[in-house]
């Protein structure tokens, strides 16, 4: 329960991408964990809650660049997410981001940059996410958003935004697994 503290609202928005990689399914993410109850365990420790619903993103006609595998439909909706989370920073309200493809990493953390300027970032993550369109083995966007966001990785990604995340505030958690290249990055 919040106590001594001005009730602050958290506000949920989802992201249903998987275009990022090729696995498909984590676009059901943020149904799945709102079916489990985030809303309730929420407002049980004394919060409110605003649910914002989810972003879509377009319809993918062709995976386009080989490199940067369905870059127009991601970057729409990283774009639209971007703007979302930016207004709940601006609010004043606690963004929830709920997804499963680590491309939307690029729209929610770019907000936060852009709304608190230098930032620091815990990315927790089996991989590291550093790689770009040049060093990618696979062109899988979902491995290029913490590049990105650093000012590394392809920049039109984050064409939203001039904001970056200054590479030495980062901590990369849990990593076991990463691209040789990725690591020269």
């Amino acid at each position: 329960m919040v106590s001594g503290l001005q009730k602050k609202t958290v506000s949920i928005i989802g992201s249903q991408m998987d275009m990022g990689a090729v696995r498909k399914g984590v676009d059901m993410g943020p149904l799945a964990i709102r079916h489990a109850g985030l809303i309730r365990m929420i407002r049980d420790i004394g919060y409110q809650v605003k649910d914002c619903g989810d972003i879509l993103p377009m319809v993918a006609t062709s995976e386009g660049n080989p490199r940067m595998r369905y870059e127009k439909e991601i970057n729409e909706a990283n774009e639209r997410l971007f703007h979302r989370v930016l207004e709940i920073h601006e609010d004043q309200e606690f963004p929830v981001i709920l997804g499963g493809d680590h491309s939307i990493a690029a729209g929610s953390v770019s907000a936060a940059a852009q709304h608190f300027g230098k930032i620091g970032l815990l990315w927790i993550d089996a991989h590291g996410d550093f790689n770009d369109d040049r060093i990618t083995p696979t062109g899988n966007i979902h491995g290029m958003p913490l590049s990105a966001v650093c000012g590394c990785g392809p920049d039109s990604l984050v064409s939203f935004t001039e904001a970056r995340v200054d590479p030495h505030n980062v901590a990369v958690i849990g990593a076991r697994e990463m691209d040789p290249e990725e690591i020269k990055n």
